[in-house]
């Protein structure tokens, strides 16, 4: 018997809907259809394949050993269709040529790249420019087609989603970390090297009240790059991104002291990015593997 020509393949979502949502009236309900056209489309099914594919014995139906080796199969299939579908979209003309995107450095190295390597896997004809620059740019100007930034907000005309808070928490070297960590339990604050954001927009220095008094100057920086170097390197302690703090291994978050979050980050499109499927499936990769990051 050519059992291909004997089973209608959309009869598969049934048992496959059977097997994910455990009963047959969530199969139903999931699929949009009544609980005896489910009953109806599996009997088909195991008409064609002459086996026994359900226990319909009990108040749940369950798979039996056959079914649940059709279902794997079905899987299995499925999975080489979606893949069949992305490797035809990912080499269709839409979806090569490219893309041009900015963000601060740090935001590169932590958020941005990560979501590109998986973005060459879905889609490998897509080609990215990428623009190093911490100042905002005019993304009406076509400078750019996507933009990953640090804000608490952005203007309403902006087209933009926000992926997640960017927290930070207080970094240092272990000797620095251990004793603020006893004075806190204490009550009372320590002195400590201290090294500082010092900008309009972020001014990490006055989170440190009543837990840190600088021993000596300030290190002030203006690049959180810088900032995260000059901590990885013993200048003081700091308040820097979690996301990159729990990456470098000399260095120990002070638990006792509450993590915080001015800024959250966000993934920024032009106008004219409603014009092209290409923009829209980068920013929404983009979006997806920071929104993971940030988590």
């Amino acid at each position: 018997m050519d059992i291909g020509s004997e089973i209608n393949w959309n009869d598969m979502r049934f048992l496959l809907a059977l097997e994910r949502h455990g009963s047959a009236l969530k199969a139903a309900r999931m699929l949009h259809v009544s609980h005896q056209t489910v009953s109806r489309r599996l009997s088909t099914l195991e008409h064609g394949l002459g086996a026994r594919l359900v226990d319909r014995s009990g108040l749940n139906w369950r798979l039996t050993v056959c079914g649940q080796g059709i279902v794997r199969q079905a899987e299995e299939s499925e999975a080489s269709v979606r893949a069949a579908a992305l490797s035809a979209r990912s080499k269709s003309p839409d979806m090569a040529g490219r893309v041009c995107i900015t963000s601060a450095g740090l935001g590169f190295e932590q958020l941005v790249f990560p979501a590109l390597i998986n973005l060459r896997q879905n889609y490998p004809m897509i080609e990215c420019d990428l623009i190093a620059d911490s100042a905002p740019l005019d993304i009406q100007s076509g400078q750019f087609d996507i933009s990953v930034r640090f804000a608490k907000s952005v203007p309403g005309h902006l087209l933009g989603r926000n992926a997640g808070a960017l927290e930070f928490a207080l970094y240092g070297l272990p000797e620095f970390i251990k004793k603020i960590e006893e004075a806190v339990m204490q009550g009372k604050p320590v002195l400590a090297p201290v090294v500082a954001m010092l900008t309009p927009h972020l001014r990490t220095a006055e989170w440190l009240s009543g837990f840190v008094q600088p021993q000596g100057p300030i290190t002030k920086v203006s690049d959180l790059a810088v900032l995260v170097s000059a901590i990885k390197n013993g200048f003081g302690v700091g308040f820097m991104p979690v996301i990159v703090g729990e990456e470098i291994e000399n260095l120990l978050e002070c638990k006792g002291v509450e993590r915080r979050s001015p800024f959250d980050v966000w993934v920024l499109t032009n106008e004219d990015s409603k014009k092209s499927d290409r923009i829209r499936a980068v920013a929404a990769q983009l979006f997806r593997d920071i929104n993971l990051a940030l988590k």
